[in-house]
């Protein structure tokens, strides 16, 4: 909870400095709705919750940080890190419609090449639906 007076200086006013910060250190299982309500009008809500990412503030210890909870954010974490970490995986296909869905497969953001795969495929489906609707007229 001393780490409480390093808070980061986000680009726009934290409605969390207009609190008391004691609430934002709940006690473990109590339900953070109320928290939630000032967090959820601040505007530097991204910042905050990026912050608290960034940083692994996750232990029950860390309080709410962009109206999420500790336990909240360890979810969260992984599924970020994934779309962050970008590697050469050899289980994706590049270049490819299937790139594109092994990229959501494994929780990663699709790479330019396998978006735009998925784009042209698509694209080409429309063109031969709208042929074929065209065929029955």
């Amino acid at each position: 909870m001393n780490d409480w007076l390093n808070v980061p200086r986000f680009s726009s006013p934290a409605r969390c400095a207009e609190t008391d910060p004691e609430a934002f250190f709940p006690d473990q299982g109590v339900r953070i709705r109320k928290i939630r309500e000032i967090c959820n009008r601040c505007e530097a809500l991204d910042e905050c919750l990026t912050y608290a990412l960034d940083h692994e503030l996750d232990d029950d210890s860390d309080g709410v940080w962009g109206g999420t909870s500790p336990e909240q954010r360890r979810r969260m974490r992984p599924r970020v890190r994934a779309k962050v970490e970008q590697p050469d995986d050899p289980r994706i296909t590049h270049g490819k419609e299937s790139g594109e869905r092994a990229h959501r497969r494994y929780g990663q953001k699709p790479c330019d090449e396998c978006q735009r795969a998925k784009n042209e495929a698509n694209a080409r489906r429309r063109r031969e639906k709208q042929a074929q609707s065209k065929e029955v007229a």
